[in-house]
Protein backbone atom coordinates (compact mmCIF):
# COMPACT_ATOMS: atom_id res chain seq x y z
CA UNK A 1 0.00 0.00 0.00
CA UNK A 2 1.17 3.64 -0.66
CA UNK A 3 1.44 4.71 3.44
CA UNK A 4 1.95 8.50 3.63
CA UNK A 5 4.32 10.41 6.41
CA UNK A 6 5.06 14.22 7.22
CA UNK A 7 8.19 15.35 7.30
CA UNK A 8 8.57 16.97 10.97
CA UNK A 9 11.54 18.97 12.19
CA UNK A 10 13.42 16.56 14.99
CA UNK A 11 13.09 18.20 18.76
CA UNK A 12 9.47 19.81 17.22
CA UNK A 13 6.47 19.40 19.63
CA UNK A 14 4.81 16.71 17.44
CA UNK A 15 8.15 14.54 16.12
CA UNK A 16 7.71 12.51 19.50
CA UNK A 17 4.41 11.66 18.48
CA UNK A 18 5.05 11.26 15.46
CA UNK A 19 7.92 8.43 15.76
CA UNK A 20 5.38 7.10 18.07
CA UNK A 21 2.39 6.52 15.61
CA UNK A 22 5.14 5.43 12.58
CA UNK A 23 6.35 2.61 15.09
CA UNK A 24 2.88 1.58 15.91
CA UNK A 25 1.76 1.41 12.64
CA UNK A 26 4.45 0.27 10.77
CA UNK A 27 4.70 -2.31 13.47
CA UNK A 28 1.11 -3.24 13.13
CA UNK A 29 1.97 -3.59 8.93
CA UNK A 30 4.51 -5.76 9.51
CA UNK A 31 2.89 -8.62 11.97
CA UNK A 32 0.70 -8.44 9.05
CA UNK A 33 2.71 -9.04 6.37
CA UNK A 34 1.54 -6.00 4.70
CA UNK A 35 4.25 -3.87 2.75
CA UNK A 36 4.14 -0.22 2.02
CA UNK A 37 5.35 2.30 -0.14
CA UNK A 38 6.07 5.38 1.93
CA UNK A 39 5.42 8.76 0.54
CA UNK A 40 7.14 11.66 2.31
CA UNK A 41 5.34 14.82 2.38
CA UNK A 42 4.49 18.14 4.11
CA UNK A 43 3.99 18.24 8.03
CA UNK A 44 4.11 20.64 10.52
CA UNK A 45 7.34 22.68 10.37
CA UNK A 46 8.75 26.33 10.84
CA UNK A 47 7.01 28.65 7.80
CA UNK A 48 8.51 31.67 6.95
CA UNK A 49 5.09 33.28 8.15
CA UNK A 50 3.68 30.50 10.33
CA UNK A 51 1.57 28.78 8.12
CA UNK A 52 2.13 27.75 4.56
CA UNK A 53 3.11 30.08 1.61
CA UNK A 54 -0.02 31.29 -0.40
CA UNK A 55 0.52 31.92 -4.02
CA UNK A 56 0.33 35.38 -5.34
CA UNK A 57 -2.24 37.25 -7.50
CA UNK A 58 -1.38 39.12 -10.52
CA UNK A 59 -0.76 42.15 -8.40
CA UNK A 60 1.60 40.86 -6.02
CA UNK A 61 -1.04 40.07 -3.21
CA UNK A 62 -1.29 36.97 -1.25
CA UNK A 63 -4.09 34.84 -2.28
CA UNK A 64 -6.09 34.24 0.78
CA UNK A 65 -8.56 30.62 0.93
CA UNK A 66 -6.16 29.44 -2.00
CA UNK A 67 -3.81 26.56 -2.17
CA UNK A 68 -0.29 26.69 -0.06
CA UNK A 69 3.26 25.93 -0.86
CA UNK A 70 4.04 23.84 2.30
CA UNK A 71 7.43 22.56 1.15
CA UNK A 72 9.89 22.91 3.95
CA UNK A 73 12.80 25.60 3.63
CA UNK A 74 16.30 24.66 2.52
CA UNK A 75 17.67 24.93 5.89
CA UNK A 76 15.61 21.87 7.01
CA UNK A 77 17.11 19.65 4.33
CA UNK A 78 19.93 17.98 6.46
CA UNK A 79 17.09 16.86 9.14
CA UNK A 80 14.93 15.77 6.19
CA UNK A 81 17.56 13.38 4.63
CA UNK A 82 18.26 12.27 8.57
CA UNK A 83 14.23 11.82 8.69
CA UNK A 84 14.35 9.93 5.56
CA UNK A 85 17.38 7.57 6.71
CA UNK A 86 15.86 6.60 10.14
CA UNK A 87 13.02 5.96 8.80
CA UNK A 88 14.76 3.37 6.25
CA UNK A 89 16.89 2.00 8.53
CA UNK A 90 14.28 0.85 10.66
CA UNK A 91 11.70 0.26 9.34
CA UNK A 92 13.60 -1.18 5.81
CA UNK A 93 12.43 -4.54 4.60
CA UNK A 94 13.09 -7.23 5.71
CA UNK A 95 13.32 -6.28 8.71
CA UNK A 96 9.87 -3.76 8.73
CA UNK A 97 7.42 -3.61 5.81
CA UNK A 98 9.21 -0.52 3.97
CA UNK A 99 9.41 -2.00 0.52
CA UNK A 100 10.01 1.31 -1.08
CA UNK A 101 9.65 5.15 0.06
CA UNK A 102 8.99 8.46 -2.46
CA UNK A 103 8.83 11.79 -2.44
CA UNK A 104 5.24 13.97 -2.23
CA UNK A 105 1.87 13.25 -3.83
CA UNK A 106 1.46 15.07 -7.25
CA UNK A 107 4.03 17.54 -6.69
CA UNK A 108 2.82 20.00 -9.27
CA UNK A 109 4.20 23.30 -9.69
CA UNK A 110 2.10 26.11 -9.28
CA UNK A 111 -0.93 25.42 -7.44
CA UNK A 112 -1.01 22.00 -6.40
CA UNK A 113 -3.24 20.18 -4.28
CA UNK A 114 -1.28 18.67 -2.44
CA UNK A 115 0.54 21.29 -0.53
CA UNK A 116 3.70 21.41 -2.97
CA UNK A 117 4.15 24.67 -4.94
CA UNK A 118 8.02 24.77 -5.05
CA UNK A 119 9.22 24.23 -8.57
CA UNK A 120 11.24 21.08 -10.04
CA UNK A 121 14.67 22.19 -9.10
CA UNK A 122 13.69 22.18 -5.48
CA UNK A 123 11.64 18.81 -5.98
CA UNK A 124 15.08 17.73 -7.45
CA UNK A 125 16.70 18.51 -4.02
CA UNK A 126 14.47 17.10 -1.79
CA UNK A 127 14.40 13.96 -3.82
CA UNK A 128 18.18 13.61 -4.08
CA UNK A 129 18.53 14.08 -0.33
CA UNK A 130 15.87 11.18 0.30
CA UNK A 131 17.64 9.03 -2.19
CA UNK A 132 21.22 9.45 -0.21
CA UNK A 133 19.82 8.91 2.78
CA UNK A 134 18.36 5.06 1.30
CA UNK A 135 21.77 4.74 -0.67
CA UNK A 136 23.40 5.55 2.71
CA UNK A 137 20.78 3.37 4.45
CA UNK A 138 21.30 0.18 2.76
CA UNK A 139 25.46 0.73 2.65
CA UNK A 140 25.09 0.35 6.54
CA UNK A 141 21.99 -1.85 7.54
CA UNK A 142 21.25 -4.29 4.79
CA UNK A 143 17.68 -2.61 4.36
CA UNK A 144 16.01 -3.39 0.64
CA UNK A 145 14.28 -0.44 -0.38
CA UNK A 146 13.92 1.22 -3.58
CA UNK A 147 13.84 4.96 -4.65
CA UNK A 148 9.85 5.81 -6.24
CA UNK A 149 9.26 8.27 -8.61
CA UNK A 150 5.91 10.65 -8.63
CA UNK A 151 2.87 9.10 -8.60
CA UNK A 152 2.25 9.35 -12.17
CA UNK A 153 4.53 9.22 -15.23
CA UNK A 154 4.29 12.93 -16.44
CA UNK A 155 4.85 13.75 -13.22
CA UNK A 156 8.26 12.30 -13.13
CA UNK A 157 9.05 13.08 -16.65
CA UNK A 158 8.36 17.00 -15.47
CA UNK A 159 9.76 16.48 -12.21
CA UNK A 160 12.84 14.30 -12.86
CA UNK A 161 13.57 14.42 -16.60
CA UNK A 162 12.16 17.57 -17.90
CA UNK A 163 14.96 19.29 -18.49
CA UNK A 164 16.71 16.03 -20.43
CA UNK A 165 19.29 15.82 -17.88
CA UNK A 166 19.78 11.97 -17.56
CA UNK A 167 21.09 11.93 -13.92
CA UNK A 168 18.35 10.34 -12.46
Amino acid sequence: IRWGVSYHQSGSPDAQRQWERIRRELQEFHDHKVTVVVEVGAGHHEQPLGRGRPHLDEQGFMKEGEKEDLTWRPEHDADYEAFCYQLVTEFGWPKGPVTAIKLWNEPWEGLSISGWGADMVRYRELFKRMGDAVFRARQATGVDVLIGGCDSSANTIDKLFGDNWDAW
